[in-house]
């Protein structure tokens, strides 16, 4: 029921576009950047509308109920604004350039996962990195340096990842900001999301290690369903340690290489060693789905 109500809501807000026919609007809303207030068909609202719609139509699909609500129209009717001279996503229909308060459009990137490619996301990253107020939160600059290593530009991220811990101080390391929690958990990802290129799917975590700067080696811990393992890498190798695995969960890892991908079974206590640099993911099969 709760899916059900969001979804819903979405569907009261969207109305058919007065600019785009065949598709539908969501007018008077605020962004993530404060700065704009009171905007029609912002980006990030209209494709948080879009996986909440989304969202619902799996659950009837899994269980075998009709999309009564009309959930499928409004999902497939709503628009992302994009400048196609410049080649950038536009926050909000008809933003010209203004001022912007913190990390907008490059949050379609991540964590929305907006599929675009690695010119739109570098021209959005430039752009909207350029309109940021000098007093943007260190969070922003977090997902700034997500955007970057997705962008394959590790100087980029790095300059960002700077800024992003720039208000920590010491003796505690504690951030001395207005939200010091958002601007921790923020740069936390910047390290899951940025560093090890963590991304969640259902039933899957997709990994594209590399290293933060003058950084020898980092280890991630993880919970897959029912089984643990680790991730570790450094400047050679990759190791995947499966320390828990579950009989009812079994994981299975699947190697992205240039001629395609390879996947194979993990077992307890079998180590597994790629090289640097190497996409991976590693999903699940749940007996009861």
């Amino acid at each position: 029921p709760l899916i059900e109500q969001i979804a819903r809501f979405w569907i009261w807000r969207a109305q058919p576009s007065a600019t785009q026919p065949g598709k539908y609007d969501i007018v008077g809303v605020t962004p993530p950047d404060q700065f704009a207030g009171n905007v029609s068909n912002s980006a990030y609202t209209n494709q948080v509308a879009k996986i909440s719609l989304d969202w619902i139509l799996e659950v009837y699909s899994i269980l075998g109920l009709p999309d009564t609500i009309g959930a499928g129209k409004i999902a497939n009717g709503l628009w992302l604004p994009f400048d196609t001279q410049q080649q950038i996503h536009l926050e909000y229909e008809g933003y010209k350039g203004a001022e912007i308060q913190q990390a907008d459009v490059v949050l379609l990137n991540y964590p929305l996962q907006v599929p675009m490619s690695k010119e739109v996301l570098t021209n959005d990253l430039s752009y909207y990195e350029s309109r940021l107020n000098a007093k943007a939160p260190a969070s922003t600059w977090a997902m700034h340096t997500i955007g970057w290593l997705q962008a394959d530009n590790p100087e980029r991220a790095h300059d960002a990842l700077v800024r992003s811990y720039a208000t920590n101080t010491a003796p505690f390391g504690i951030w001395n900001s207005d939200a010091p929690l958002a601007t921790s958990a923020a740069f936390l990802q910047s390290m899951t999301a940025g560093y090890a290129g963590l991304r969640l799917g259902r039933f899957s975590y997709s990994f594209k290690p590399q290293l933060p700067k003058d950084t020898t080696s980092m280890k991630l811990h993880m919970i897959l369903v029912y089984s643990t393992f680790e991730v570790a890498w450094d400047a050679q190798s990759i190791t995947i340690w499966p320390n828990n695995m579950s009989k009812r969960s079994p994981l299975f890892l699947t190697i992205h290489g240039p001629s395609g991908d390879s996947t194979v079974q993990l077992y307890e206590g079998k180590v597994v060693t790629l090289n640097a640099g190497t996409r991976f993911t590693i999903f699940a099969k749940p007996a009861n789905f």
